[in-house]
């Protein structure tokens, strides 16, 4: 154990050990303050020539210097430091006197711990504690010691928050004071007591005490020194969490009040209340007659009795009340879902008026609207509260519906193309299988059109089929043109034999018409048409096709112009020409 405290004696009592220190230590602190200053980004070499330059100068301090003045080098060392990282990195004065008050302070308070720890060591029976070797060793291990705090305060000290603090005058200035004033005590302390520190006629009677009661009181004014700090980092914090909230709060009302610039009627609804506690006057007329500020009874009676029939069951389902079932106790949400509302009850209730700039019509009984609708958790009150604005869209869903019917309109007919029908009558088919039926429409002789007389004309000839098979079927019917001069009808809940058979001649006997190219030159149409039923002979697009178009067969094999039923026989080959 004796070879052991020798050997490590001689370790901490070496210049070269105590050299390699001040470089630890330098490039500690210049990783400290990069975390703190945000402007602080300089390269390694900086902080290694600044590193050899410190150690140079302890080695030489220690060695020309006959007696202890641990004072001295409390003050030296943090000066020294922070004059070189000021030289590397231009922050503000402030924030350089405020790191200049915690280096003084720690490396003060940890110096004395050095002191008090080689004064209880054994090393004072090795040699003077007034021998160069005695003042390295202590001052090697202040170095190693503030380095390694150093890294662990870079490692978990909350940065952004005191990096905050120390930029701030007001903020900082407390922990500044505590930091100033501490340094300028331990500084003066360490002067003062000297003598009895570093006396060899002492006897360890009195200055074991008096190295204890160190080690006591800079831990303690460290450990306040932390406690400050972290106290003011986590009220910089809940300060900081606090201003994200109020610009959050700021923008959140900035955006409302924008949509609410916009919108056609603006409220606000308290769900678990149930009434409307801002924008109750667009109700006022329903007030007016007797009603009260009840939601559920202001939406059945006031908002659906003025949305088209077909949307009332969508505006019950998405309402505010009914998006707030399905919530966690502190959820919140938003969507937004169309539907068509009652101009002149918009025009009454809400003073709106249709924009000269929209593009709509302006004689429309009915008006799209979108409900936008954000549902928000009070955490005071733990209310449930929906904010509700109602945008005019019908400008928007008219432009949508043009660019539908772009993609899903055939260009020549006006009809839908092959791809729009297929998934129309799909859908029709797919919601509940009803009794129709579909029929296939082919032109006869339709080549001959387009050779003898262009295909302008056939152009022309089509655009007219499209209109007369318009005529023959109803609103509700599908009519696409499926390609060339073939169209496709799928007609809904048609089941009668003879009114299928009635419509098919009525079809064929409007087709018969002489058209008059620009030529001059005169020809006739004709049509034939396949027929199949639903669902006898398919419940979808493809099979009922497959069927009608065996069925549209035998009509050419008939002789054109006229039309055929499927009734179950299987396809015969026809020889003829099907255009």
């Amino acid at each position: 154990m004796k070879d052991f405290h020798s050997v490590l004696n001689l370790f901490i009592s070496s210049p070269g050990i105590l050299f390699l220190a001040s470089v630890v230590f330098t490039f500690a602190s210049f990783y400290w303050v990069r975390k703190l200053l945000a402007e602080f980004r300089t390269s390694l070499w900086p902080a290694l020539l600044a590193g050899v330059f410190n150690g140079s100068i302890a080695v030489l301090a220690e060695l020309a210097v006959d007696r202890p003045t641990p004072y001295l080098m409390m003050a030296f060392v943090p000066i020294v430091t922070v004059l070189e990282l000021r030289l590397v990195s231009k922050d503000s004065l402030w924030a350089y006197l405020f790191i200049l008050s915690a280096f003084l302070l720690n490396f003060s308070a940890v110096h004395d711990l050095a002191v008090a720890a080689m004064g209880l060591w054994s090393y004072r029976d090795v040699c003077s504690p007034y021998s160069a070797e005695y003042r390295i060793g202590i001052f090697t291990m202040a170095l190693l010691a503030a380095a390694v705090i150093l890294l662990l305060l870079a490692r978990f000290m909350p940065a952004k928050e005191m990096s905050s603090v120390m930029h701030s005058r007001e903020k900082s200035m407390m922990l500044f004071s505590y930091m100033a004033f501490g340094s300028v005590v331990l500084i003066t302390a360490s002067a003062i007591t000297v003598p009895v520190l570093f006396s060899d006629s002492i006897s360890k009677k009195i200055t074991v005490p008096i190295f204890h009661d160190l080690i006591l009181k800079d831990l303690l004014i460290l450990g306040c020194s932390y406690l400050i700090a972290l106290l003011q980092c986590h009220a910089e914090r809940a300060a900081q969490k606090n201003n994200v909230l109020t610009e959050e709060l700021q923008q959140e009302k900035e955006f409302r009040s924008a949509i609410q610039r916009q919108a056609i009627m603006s409220y606000t609804v308290n769900i678990r209340k149930n009434c409307i506690v801002e924008g109750l006057s667009y109700f006022s007329n329903y007030i007016k007659n007797g009603g009260s500020n009840n939601y559920s009874r202001i939406l059945r009676e006031e908002i659906c009795e003025n949305v088209h029939p077909f949307d009332r069951i969508r505006v019950l389902g998405e309402s505010a009340e009914r998006s707030a079932m399905g919530l966690n106790q502190h959820e919140n949400s938003s969507h937004a879902f169309r539907f068509r509302i009652s101009r002149k009850y918009l025009e009454e209730s809400a003073k709106w008026t249709l924009p000269e700039t929209c593009g709509c019509k302006t004689d429309e009984e009915w008006i799209w609207v979108e409900a936008r609708i954000i549902i928000v958790h009070e955490e005071v009150s733990d209310d449930l509260i929906a904010y509700v604005d109602v945008m005019d869209v019908s400008e928007c869903v008219e432009q949508e519906n043009e660019l539908l019917n772009a993609a899903q309109i055939d260009g020549v007919t006006g009809l839908y193309n092959r791809t729009a029908l297929e998934k129309y009558i799909d859908i029709q088919l797919g919601e509940r299988i009803v009794s129709g039926a579909m029929f296939i429409i082919d032109m006869d002789n339709f080549k001959l059109v387009n050779d003898s007389f262009g295909h302008r004309a056939g152009d022309n000839l089509l655009y007219e089929m499209g209109n007369v098979i318009r005529s023959q079927f109803r609103r509700r019917d599908i009519i696409g043109r499926i390609g060339g001069d073939e169209f496709c009808v799928y007609a809904v809940n048609l089941r009668s034999i003879k009114t299928i058979e009635d419509k098919a001649r009525r079809l064929n006997a409007a087709a018969v018409r002489t058209h008059v190219t620009e030529q001059g030159r005169e020809f006739q149409t004709t049509i034939s048409i396949g027929i199949a039923l639903c669902p006898d002979f398919g419940d979808a697009y493809d099979s009922l096709y497959e069927h009608a178009d065996i069925a549209l067969y035998q009509a050419k094999r008939s002789g054109k112009n006229t039309f055929c039923i499927y009734s179950g026989e299987p396809r015969t080959e026809y020889s003829g020409d099907r255009m």
